[in-house]
């Protein structure tokens, strides 16, 4: 609190409606700095006064007064120049303001004096100018000091009531009129000095609000409400005339762009708030390590920039010194941070873009360390990497492919080829869905292991995921018109993770379903563990839902993720999918040979049936019958077949059987 918080006197006294130390210490300078001019209306008048008065007044009585009136106004004036000199201390300015409101009081203390032992008994000539003298000094004190209206008020009363009651001791009508006239003077002064005193305060009030105001939208545009550090427009400002003066002297700085890992994941476990206190957490620990000497900003959601200035003039030196730097970056993030009562820990990806090499306008080096970032979650996040430029062509690359992406799903051009499953004796029993992106010349645009995850990161997955279960049921429909018998006991969907954890998936299937008039028996769903884990009890409720309906469940490449008896005892699930990583070197890796017998035999004893994917050997197959796997899928069987060459090959196994 500042000095005219705690004191409720003088000009704080009167700016406390507003509530605002700002204006208190507006209107104590405004007071402070009207003494000068004060003083020379003082001084001249006092001059005049004392001229005009002489051989009126006692001459000792005038003199003490002129020099009372003198050393007083010459105090109050070095006061005021002291006062000037330190004007940026609040506390001197508390002390001057006390100063110079006693100052005033004594002035108008001395003024008052004047009508009492300088009155001019005998000369009426002499008592005019006595009240004009007074008149003219209260008047001037209204315009100059109404700024602290007690102090002001006050004034007025010292120097004109004891005129006033001097004149009524003349007993005359003369005295009279002079002291009911100077009466109403006093009143009407008052009321002048009330208005003259809301009209300042009104002023200062709204200029207040107006730089209030500008301020509030500067902070808005430049300032992230939440951590209150600059954003990323206030960021590139800086960062463009960094880059220049970099240039310029020939020195090497470096932008880092850093990442919390799994923000969503805390985020969604333990809600927004949390997440918000997180954030607000990261970025005190980056300021209190590097903000003294470098610019930093939240650029979005949980992602931050710091600007390294001056680290060489070299680019290899520059570079082991923002590496240093990104290192001692995460490694203070990764200390404990106390959220909810509880340790959170944290890691950090940070990539590095330095200039003016990568970049020599801002938002091309915002996008040379985004993709540097980018590169460090690719490496398994908690690391920092540096800028390649092979890396822009990269990521211009990718952002066509999904505009590509985006245009195949719009005009049609994917497609699903169907991949079969047999049993034992090579006998088709299911077919898996799997998306294919062809050109016209038959070959493919984009591997399903390059544009899928392309999709889920562009929010594209939800769309397609659509697309893939309209299009299966649509060919379920044909298979059963075109194969009759021959046709396979189901059709296997794999499911993204953001397609499942929609809110309506389980009732939209259903209702597609309905729609479509097909048996739900007919369609097996294939989850990979991590969706069957991260929301266990909405999982449980969207399964039991479409099960209740007949739609089957397997746990594709089971053995890669959570795996835990818990959940497949828990869960109504049909079948687990080995994944090809276990079943490729089956046969000649004593490691995979343990793992895959030990799923098979747990399936089994928990009633479940086992599909092995990556089947594409002899020897393979040996080895997974003599175990007893119920079904095989790989090249050794068939590939992938459209949905006409699927259409033979079902009627040929027909005929084969006949």
């Amino acid at each position: 609190m500042g000095p005219f918080g705690s004191a409720r006197n003088g000009a704080a006294a009167d700016a406390a409606p507003a509530g605002e130390e700002g204006i208190a210490a507006q209107l104590a300078a405004l007071f402070i700095g009207a003494v000068p001019l004060a003083l020379l209306a003082v001084v001249i008048n006092a001059a005049v006064l004392g001229w005009f008065l002489t051989g009126s007044a006692s001459p000792a009585t005038l003199a003490v007064w002129l020099i009372a009136m003198g050393a007083l106004s010459l105090a109050r004036y070095l006061d005021a120049r002291a006062a000037h000199a330190r004007r940026g201390d609040e506390r001197a300015l508390a002390r001057h303001l006390r100063r110079a409101q006693a100052g005033v009081l004594l002035s108008g203390g001395l003024w008052g004096a004047a009508s009492v032992f300088l009155f001019p008994v005998d000369n009426v000539v002499h008592q005019a100018m006595l009240t004009v003298v007074l008149a003219g000094i209260s008047a001037g004190s209204v315009t100059t000091f109404s700024v602290c209206l007690r102090v002001c008020w006050t004034l007025l009363a010292l120097m004109l009531l004891p005129l006033s009651v001097r004149m009524l001791m003349q007993q005359t009508e003369v005295g009279y009129a002079i002291a009911l006239l100077t009466l109403l003077y006093f009143v009407l002064m008052l009321s002048i000095a009330r208005r003259y005193h809301d009209t300042v305060v009104e002023s200062l009030r709204l200029g207040y609000a107006r730089e209030r105001a500008e301020a509030t939208v500067v902070q808005q545009a430049y300032y992230d409400p939440l951590t209150t550090l600059p954003n990323r427009r206030l960021l590139c400002d800086r960062l463009q005339l960094d880059i220049a003066r970099h240039a310029q002297q020939g020195h090497v700085g470096a932008l880092l762009y850093l990442d919390i890992d799994r923000f969503r994941l805390v985020n969604n476990s333990c809600g927004r708030e949390a997440g918000n206190a997180l954030l607000r957490a990261v970025a005190q620990r980056i300021n209190d390590l590097l903000g003294g000497a470098y610019s930093i900003a939240r650029i979005e959601s949980d992602r931050f920039a710091i600007v390294l200035t001056e680290l060489g003039g070299t680019t290899p030196a520059a570079a082991d010194r923002a590496r240093q730097r990104a290192e001692n970056l995460r490694r203070v993030l990764a200390m404990p941070i106390e959220l909810e009562g509880r340790d959170l820990q944290l890691s950090a990806s940070v990539g590095i873009a330095l200039f003016p090499s990568d970049g020599d306008a801002p938002d091309d080096l915002l996008r040379a360390a985004e993709s540097a970032l980018a590169q460090a979650k690719s490496a398994g996040r908690d690391c920092a990497r540096f800028y390649l430029p092979q890396m822009q062509a990269a990521a211009k690359a990718r952002m066509d492919l999904e505009g590509a992406l985006r245009r195949a799903l719009r005009d049609g051009e994917l497609t699903l080829h169907y991949q079969p499953q047999c049993d034992r004796h090579g006998r088709i029993i299911t077919v898996e869905a799997l998306i294919r992106w062809p050109r016209g010349d038959g070959e493919m645009v984009a591997s399903p292991s390059v544009f899928v995850p392309l999709a889920e990161d562009s929010g594209l997955i939800h769309e397609l995921g659509e697309w893939v279960v309209g299009q299966a049921l649509r060919d379920i429909r044909s298979l059963d018109r075109e194969t009759g018998a021959a046709r396979p006991q189901r059709i296997a969907l794999n499911v993204s993770p953001a397609q499942f954890r929609q809110v309506d998936f389980a009732g939209g299937l259903a209702s597609r379903l309905l729609t479509e008039r097909l048996d739900p028996q007919r369609l097996e769903l294939e989850l990979t563990e991590h969706v069957l884990v991260a929301d266990f009890q909405d999982t449980v409720r969207k399964m039991d839902r479409l099960r209740e309906l007949g739609v089957h469940f397997s746990v594709d490449d089971f053995g890669t993720g959570y795996s835990s008896l818990s959940y497949l005892k828990r869960l109504p699930l049909d079948a687990l999918k080995i994944d090809r990583s276990f079943v490729r070197d089956v046969a000649s890796d004593a490691s995979d040979a343990t793992i895959v017998e030990t799923i098979i035999d747990m399936a089994h004893r928990l009633g479940l049936q086992v599909v092995a994917e990556g089947v594409d050997n002899p020897a393979v197959k040996a080895f997974l019958e003599q175990r007893g796997c119920d079904r095989y899928q790989g090249f050794l069987l068939y590939r992938p077949l459209p949905l006409p060459t699927l259409v033979t090959t079902l009627r040929e196994q027909v005929r084969a059987a006949g």
